[in-house]
């Protein structure tokens, strides 16, 4: 299928002007009030956004932020002041009380995103606790604020639909769906342009793999597995089983006869064995590697259904079901089949992770 976002003349109301950057303020980070973005696409990436005040602004503005992918920091976007020929321009844009950039170097990469999705989350916390909104802060709308290293439309997917990495950034902040956020990222990118009331942004370093980075991962995580519930509706719920079981009959498993419980009866610890099913990091004699950590340490096999499964080649002595209930559980799943939101709750819920070295492991 062709990409709806192919290269093409984008129609905005507000299109990139050129700023006297001599004169420029350099910051990480953005507060602005009656702030308009618009998107234009450049050599690099698409999706490039640049934003428009309505109102006083002392100098333009080049935010950058830090990029890990270059180990320094890039340009993300420019500020500019109205001028009297983007007024009417201005009154025909959509209109949001409240806007939150988040960077992107990679929507399709969990690890790489981890380097903006914390900060930007601490920053947005830090916010509504300053301006004493608690509850009644308005709801935000997410807007990407692309590197150049982000390569939408060359090489990395443009559509939102495929921005795995995107639901990520932003779930400890919303409770919408997964349709629902990919929904709201083109409404925006396909906006001619938008206005919000307020806008915040923050582009600062934070490197994940710093030991004193770990309280402000957990936080994040925590946040979004509050919201984790909330996100998994009925339809997400069925496809997300549905699939589990297509990767439970993909590693040629077979229901066991002793087993009564459940993923959810609670006896014993929980081993999550993450299957990679693409043609990288991809296992070649993984049938034989489960059997053998289960008959090392009397697991019994699981899908991520929570019904207990045997492989072929027996390993699963004929225990009562009162002991196989408490025995250790080695649960099998193929994450990338999964909604993120389950991908997070799952490596959350493990006692130990058994995985090849990818994203996955940022759960530990």
């Amino acid at each position: 299928m062709a990409s709806s976002f192919r290269r093409r003349e984008r129609f905005s109301l507000l299109p990139l002007r050129p700023i006297d950057e001599t004169r420029a303020e350099f910051s990480t980070a953005l507060s602005l009030r009656n702030a308009c973005v618009a998107f234009h696409d450049d050599k690099y990436s698409y999706h490039r956004a640049h934003f428009v005040v309505d109102g006083p602004l002392e100098s333009p503005i080049v935010m950058h932020g830090f990029d890990e992918r270059a180990s320094g920091y890039q340009r993300l976007t420019v500020v500019r002041r109205a001028e009297e020929y983007d007024r009417l321009s201005i009154g025909m844009c959509r209109r949001e009380a409240l806007g939150l950039g988040v960077p992107v170097s990679h929507a399709s990469s969990i690890y790489h995103q981890q380097f903006h999705a914390v900060p930007s989350w601490l920053a947005l916390r830090k916010l509504v606790a300053d301006a004493g909104l608690g509850e009644n802060a308005p709801a935000a709308a997410f807007v990407p604020l692309a590197f150049a290293s982000a390569a939408l439309g060359h090489g990395k997917p443009a559509q939102p639909r495929r921005w795995y990495a995107w639901e990520f950034s932003i779930r400890p902040l919303t409770t919408a769906s997964a349709d629902d956020i990919a929904a709201a990222a083109s409404r925006l990118l396909r906006a001619p342009c938008t206005c919000f009331e307020r806008f915040e942004a923050d582009g600062r370093a934070f490197n994940p793999g710093a030991r004193s980075s770990a309280p402000a991962i957990r936080w994040f995580r925590d946040a979004a597995l509050r919201h984790a519930p909330l996100a998994l509706d009925a339809a997400a719920a069925a496809s997300a089983a549905a699939a589990a079981a297509a990767s439970v009959a993909a590693a040629g498993m077979a229901p066991g006869g002793g087993g009564s419980g459940g993923g959810s009866n609670g006896g014993g610890a929980l081993l999550l064995f993450v299957s990679r099913q693409g043609v990288r990091r991809a296992l070649s004699n993984e049938a034989d590697v489960l059997t053998l950590i289960a008959r090392s340490q009397a697991l019994r096999v699981e899908s991520a259904l929570g019904g207990s499964y045997a492989s072929s080649s027996s390993y699963a002595s004929s225990s009562s079901s009162l002991a196989l209930s408490r025995a250790p559980r080695l649960m099998r799943v193929v994450l990338e089949q999964l909604p993120m939101v389950e991908q997070m709750q799952l490596v959350a819920s493990a006692t130990a992770l058994i995985a090849v070295h990818g994203q996955v492991c940022l759960g530990l």
